[in-house]
């Protein structure tokens, strides 16, 4: 249970930003800072002095409207909208926001891009929380849904990391409490597993894959799935991602995608039975049971005229 992380210490954030940034091309994820946007201290502002080119990715539309006002450039609401290729992208504080980290940093790594940085605050603010007389005293942002350390940040992202490829590095920032993890792939972009998608049948794309997740890049692979389902419709290719979700014991994240994925397909017998397995791995093997019965009576009903 005990884990060692080498860190560095950073004092001052913004000018340790403005050394990473300067003269490159980025992508800002969370870059509205909604709802408390303040020209004078918005990080995006502070970039876009700096940067070759500065592009924008926020949930907020509102946010956005207001921000290019100061700052012109490409803004998205959706990482699925990104087509451009990035020297570096930054989520400055922003995981701790979602409710679903894994599938946020599954859509966000298919940017094409160098490097990646993610902030996140530290455990080390929660020091200074205090318990009196049974009331419990936090103080956090209302929206916060974790707090994170060098360690359990780095394990957060873990899954998105060729440990033989990329170059990772751990840093503290002293001056505002927070947790930074630094993620270089040491290539000119990340391939795009929806460009590649695309033009791949099935059948090849489970072989790409099968080289994939040989080489570590599981999470690669998965999206090389995802890609093909949403580009051609193709209920196959979930069959083999959520197949390959189960071989590597994301349970979970498997009946999730296979829930989803049933609401376009819903008597797919091969996706009830993957839930099935999920379910049974998860500890419901009545819920378990149940798929596979409706499974069945699927398999054994006769076709539609």
């Amino acid at each position: 249970m005990d884990h060692e992380v080498s860190v560095t210490r950073v004092p001052d954030r913004k000018e340790w930003f403005a050394s990473i940034c300067r003269d490159q091309a980025i992508l800002h994820v969370g870059c509205c800072d909604v709802p408390v946007f303040a020209p004078d201290t918005n990080l995006h502002i502070f970039l876009a002095r700096l940067t070759s080119r500065l592009d924008g990715l926020d949930v907020s539309e509102e946010g956005i409207r207001v921000l290019e006002r100061h700052v012109h450039g490409n803004y998205f609401t959706s990482p699925r909208d990104v087509r451009e290729d990035y020297d570096l992208v930054i989520v400055p504080e922003v995981i701790e926001h979602t409710r679903d980290p894994e599938s946020f940093l599954r859509e966000l790594f298919r940017v094409s891009a160098r490097r990646f940085l993610f902030t996140a605050p530290s455990f080390e603010w929660f020091r200074q929380t205090r318990e009196e007389n049974g009331v419990f005293f936090e103080s956090v942002h209302g929206d916060h849904k974790a707090w994170y350390s060098p360690y359990t940040l780095l394990n957060t992202l873990r899954p998105f990391i060729n440990e033989e490829r990329d170059e990772v590095e751990v840093f503290l920032l002293s001056g505002i409490g927070s947790v930074a993890v630094l993620i270089d792939t040491h290539a000119d972009v990340r391939p795009r597993a929806a460009k590649t998608a695309v033009a791949l049948t099935v059948d090849a794309a489970r072989e790409e894959a099968s080289g994939l997740t040989q080489q570590g890049r599981t999470s690669e692979a998965i999206a090389l799935f995802e890609a093909g389902f949403e580009s051609s419709g193709d209920v196959r290719f979930a069959h083999e991602e959520l197949h390959l979700r189960l071989s590597i014991g994301q349970n979970l994240e498997a009946l999730r995608r296979g829930v989803q994925v049933m609401s376009e397909f819903p008597s797919d017998v091969e996706l009830l039975m993957a839930c099935a397995e999920a379910m049974e791995r998860l500890g419901d093997p009545a819920q378990a049971a149940e798929l596979r019965e409706l499974a069945r009576q699927h398999s054994s009903a006769p076709p539609a005229r």
